[in-house]
């Protein structure tokens, strides 16, 4: 077992570990390891299968989206009215919604690329074009609103589509929240184990971990939030029925006022506070095996004291998601290139290699193809599909690994700027390692122990001769004494 890591071999250099930069970087190694991939892999497949299969079944319900209301979607926007007409072509929710917050996402790698980290201030209206998603939008998203602003778009996008479409939203994100919160809360506690004390967790308790903490833990902490917005939100919506009372309720909500204007300061700070800290529930509970209520409040208490240590945290792990997405996406088109362009010269078939498969450039990795597929040409492009699909697949695992990873990184360096509590520490709650049985209790052993004999300290002088009162008394004196 190694050593824990001692905070003397963590500390580079003063301004270097101020900034965190060097335990940050640590993260990209981290989310390497094939477990973490497999499990983040899994996640993303389990979205895209759930969203497509409530897509399919809210078309065939006649819902969806209008192609028309697309736009607005993409742009953050709610529309005044969805379009009704019985032959306007609708597009699935998760459709809608996966392709316009891929659209700011690219926009804020984009922004990060050529350094606009806050926009231009320019108007995003002139976006609201035919399709929002041509080559160009993303550009225009990240010189127009910076890094911040698509991070906001994000935001605002996932606000539109889910408000109109709620019941679609419950149960796409609640089945969603589940399986994120096993699988991921899994890879915050392997990470968190890793980086105190460069151990390895295998899945098994890793996912026993996340298991046995799951409706309580990871799935209430980003709930949390929302229920107390909630209750402050439906206390004012109450009040405010008072306002619709003649004199009386005037009278009495012209008094009481004061308090709806306490509990909307109240639920601003909640809002800002749960979505600065939002990136940190998961690795408080993975590391300090807290329920999800103690977590949201230790994070949230940990963002107050430290607002812009945790504000300069989360822009740090932005900024590398976003580079690392840019190399990272550089890396796999350019190996996928190499791997069509030599087996591209020997595959001797009727167009070659590209009649099945092409790719252009960065971002373009399977092409369409250019003409009707015979049989054998369909069967080689789906298995060459799947093995593409399969790569991109671990490339955004990967990706998942690193924004937790990203957020147990914080967690640490909060909690120890804090709470002054060293960086090796980590909740050992939970299950035992892997191949190791736990220990059978054992009967306390109760032994008695006898006192050692008191020694003189001092050396006490030795009895005179001379001395009566020292001299050892014979029995015959007491009979000359008698007599």
């Amino acid at each position: 077992m190694a050593d824990p890591q001692t905070e003397e071999t963590r500390a580079p250099s003063e301004w270097w570990d101020v900034a965190g930069w060097s335990h940050f970087l640590n993260s990209f190694s981290m989310s390497l390891n094939p477990g973490k991939l497999g499990l983040a892999f899994l996640a993303l497949l389990f979205s895209l299968v759930w969203g497509m299969v409530l897509d399919s079944i809210w078309l065939r319900a006649g819902g969806g989206i209008p192609e028309t209301n697309v736009t607005e979607y993409a742009l953050g926007h709610i529309p005044a009215a969805e379009s009704t007409a019985e032959k306007q072509t609708r597009v699935g929710v998760f459709d809608a919604w996966w392709k316009s917050e891929r659209a700011a996402m690219d926009g804020a790698v984009t922004a990060v690329r050529e350094l606009h980290f806050f926009g231009g201030g320019a108007p995003i209206r002139p976006l609201a074009i035919e399709n929002v998603f041509p080559d160009v939008a993303p550009a225009m998203l990240g010189r127009m609103l910076g890094m911040v602003g698509c991070v906001v778009l994000m935001v605002k996008i996932s606000v539109a589509v889910f408000a109109v479409h709620w019941l679609y939203a419950i149960l796409f994100l609640g089945g969603s929240l589940i399986v994120w919160s096993w699988l991921g809360g899994a890879i915050c506690r392997m990470h968190a184990v890793q980086f105190a004390r460069e151990e390895r967790v295998g899945l098994n308790e890793a996912l026993s971990f996340s298991g046995g903490r799951l409706f309580g833990g990871f799935v209430a902490a980003p709930l949390a939030p929302l229920v107390f917005i909630g209750v402050l939100g439906l206390i004012l919506v109450v009040g405010g029925l008072f306002l619709s009372i003649p004199w009386v309720g005037d009278i009495l909500g012209g008094i009481a006022f004061g308090f709806a204007i306490v509990c909307g300061f109240v639920i601003a700070f909640a809002t800002i506070a749960s979505v600065v800290s939002a990136f940190l529930f998961w690795p408080a509970i993975a590391t300090d095996a807290y329920d999800g209520a103690a977590a949201v409040l230790h994070t949230v208490s940990y963002v107050q004291t430290r607002v812009f240590r945790a504000l300069w945290y989360l822009f740090v792990s932005i900024v590398l998601l976003c580079i690392a997405w840019i190399l990272l996406w550089l890396f796999v088109w350019f190996a996928l290139a190499c791997t069509h362009a030599f087996v591209g010269l020997t595959a001797i078939r009727d167009g070659g290699l590209s009649q099945v498969w092409t790719i252009g450039e960065p971002g373009r990795l399977f092409g369409t193809a250019s003409r009707e597929l015979s049989a054998r040409d369909q069967t080689l492009r789906f298995l060459i599909a799947a093995w593409v699909f399969l790569t991109v697949g671990l490339a955004w695992a990967y990706l998942v690994n690193l924004w937790l990873g990203f957020g147990t990184v914080a967690y640490f360096l909060l909690r120890k700027h804090v709470d002054s509590i060293g960086m090796s520490e980590v909740a050992t709650t939970g299950p035992e390692p892997e191949g190791m049985a736990p220990a059978a209790p054992q009967e306390p052993e109760i032994v008695e122990v006898t006192p050692p004999p008191a020694q003189a300290t001092e050396r006490e002088p030795e009895p005179s001769n001379d001395s009566p009162a020292n001299s050892p008394e014979r029995p015959d004196d007491d009979e000359t004494k008698t007599s």
